[in-house]
């Protein structure tokens, strides 16, 4: 079984709102910068986390 790396913060594209993931909680944590209450998060979450332990990124789709 692949392992995959899993970002541990991400912020939204639009506004601004940052948030961290909790591993006490299994889920993401808002920051300090709410962004706006009416905002449809873009987080600038990427394909390019490494599968496996292996440091080089996968950006081609192929993970």
């Amino acid at each position: 079984m692949t392992d995959l790396r899993t970002p541990s913060e991400r912020v939204c594209t639009r506004c601004g709102r940052h948030e961290h993931w909790s591993e006490d909680a299994h889920h993401w944590r808002i920051g300090d910068d709410a962004g706006r209450v009416h905002c449809i998060h873009a987080w600038d979450i990427t394909a390019s986390f490494p599968v496996g332990g292996n440091d080089t990124p996968a950006t081609d789709g192929s993970a």
